[in-house]
Formats: structure tokens, C-alpha cells, sequence
């Protein structure tokens, strides 16, 4: 958080308090060492259907 720009206190601060909770800390981990952030997934059958027309489009195949 240093390289933020937060102070000192702040940073030390927020890695006792990630530290104290392993979901929070895996969480901040994971979005500031790999770039992954934690987003809900759309409905399976929502998925598929777009998956489906963008391979019509794709084949030029009309899917009604």
C-alpha cells in the first residue's frame, strides 16, 4: 500500500487486519499480486445461449 501512496500507519494497519482474516487476506492477494478480482458469474443457461449466438454469427448460421 506503501507504493500507493498511503502512509505508513495506514499500511500497517490494513496488513495486521488482512492478515487477521485469511478470506480477506487471500482476496486482497490475489487482486493486488495477480490482477484476479472476485466478480459473480452469469447463469449457465445465459452463458451458453450467448456463446451460441456469437458462433452463429461467427459461421453466418441463423439461430432464432
Amino acid at each position: 500500500m506503501l507504493r500507493k501512496g498511503y502512509s505508513r500507519r495506514l499500511s500497517e494497519e490494513a496488513a495486521a487486519e488482512a492478515s487477521a482474516k485469511p478470506s480477506l487476506l487471500a482476496r486482497v492477494l490475489a487482486e493486488e499480486e495477480h490482477g484476479v478480482r472476485e466478480e459473480p458469474l452469469e447463469s449457465p443457461s445465459r452463458a451458453a445461449y450467448t456463446t451460441g449466438k456469437l458462433a452463429s454469427l461467427i459461421l453466418g448460421i441463423e439461430v432464432a
